[in-house]
């Protein structure tokens, strides 16, 4: 297949348990025109065999295995080998409604648009589903130019990139920052908004994003992760310069990078105490900014308050949330 339509990378790293799901979901789609690009992050499990089983069967099927540099690596690495006239992801534990991609095509051609977004629908381990969408922030389908998409997005839209169809043309100079541990969907989806004119968007719930066995309470926290707060930053400084009237928004999302990192300190085993301390002190610094944000809910103004108050009743409060967000034991 020389031109496919459409180009699918799907990043993998040891996931064996969910692959066959993911790549089936893809192999199934009702718009065929297709190219499935697997990049195999150097995974230590069964998912490179796996890989190479399904692409024995199905011409489509492209696998690339590469030594273990993260997600961002992987996406990259997909998108140097893609085709299509379009560049679609999908994470290897993830998987997509069998017409997922002719519903993002059609609009992205109906509509002339450089991208094109779908709902998703978040799916745990205790079989709790929460939609990813908050359908007051949009109407079940519009399309969007560049202003309004980053509004939305900062404002409460899924950023995953996964739930998206781009124009390949985007990647033609830019790519996903390298060696960060979290918020690169963020960041990439962001500064792609700032390129485009339109943004075709539906409610339609089309991805199944698998939050896996312990993956909010049980995750190890690695000080990697403390690029959320870097990306965001990074955010929040283009945003200031391409788009002031968005700065409030921009500098919720910014300051809730820290508390995205407090809450994994709070329940990991062993973190950097002096790390901690300073990101706790700079939300405390932040005090002020927070309560007058009006995009930081009610809960998270008190989560504020409780912290300022003491870190063990900010503890409290920070189980009891993720406790009634997975439905585990916390």
């Amino acid at each position: 297949m020389d031109n496919p339509e459409i180009s699918i990378i799907v990043p993998i790293y040891n996931v064996e348990k969910y692959l066959d799901k993911c790549i089936k979901s893809i192999q199934i789609q009702t718009f065929s025109d297709i190219e499935i690009i697997l990049v195999d992050d150097g995974s230590t499990d069964k998912s490179g065999s796996i890989c190479d089983s399904y692409a024995a069967v199905d011409k489509r099927i492209h696998v690339i295995h590469k030594e273990n540099s993260g997600v961002s690596a992987a996406r990259n690495t997909g998108i140097r080998s893609a085709r299509g006239k379009y560049i679609g992801f999908i994470d290897g534990d993830d998987y997509i409604a069998p017409d997922m991609y002719e519903t993002l095509r059609d609009m992205l051609v109906r509509e002339n648009a450089e991208i094109a977004v779908c709902g998703m629908r978040e799916c745990f381990s205790s079989t709790i589903q929460k939609s990813g969408f908050s359908v007051d922030k949009i109407s079940s389908y519009c399309v969007l130019d560049s202003y309004e998409a980053i509004r939305l997005t900062l404002e409460g839209l899924p950023v995953l990139v996964s739930t998206k169809l781009y124009k390949s043309e985007l990647f033609s100079d830019f790519m996903f920052p390298v060696g960060k541990a979290a918020a690169e969907d963020a960041y990439v989806t962001i500064h792609l908004l700032g390129r485009v004119n339109k943004v075709a968007v539906t409610e339609a719930e089309k991805y199944y994003y698998v939050r896996r066995e312990g993956s909010v309470t049980m995750q190890a926290y690695d000080s990697k992760i403390l690029s959320t707060i870097e990306l965001w930053k990074e955010i929040y400084d283009f945003v200031r310069e391409k788009y002031p009237e968005l700065l409030l928004q921009a500098e919720h999302m910014y300051l809730w990078s820290y508390f995205y990192v407090l809450d994994r300190m709070i329940v990991a085993e062993k973190v950097d105490e002096k790390v901690k301390k300073e990101i706790i002190r700079e939300i405390r610094a932040s005090f002020k900014r927070i309560l007058r944000n009006p995009y930081f809910g009610k809960m998270r103004k008190l989560e504020t308050i409780c912290l300022v108050l003491s870190e063990n009743l900010y503890r409290l409060c920070t189980w009891i949330y993720l406790k009634k967000r997975t439905g585990n034991k916390a």
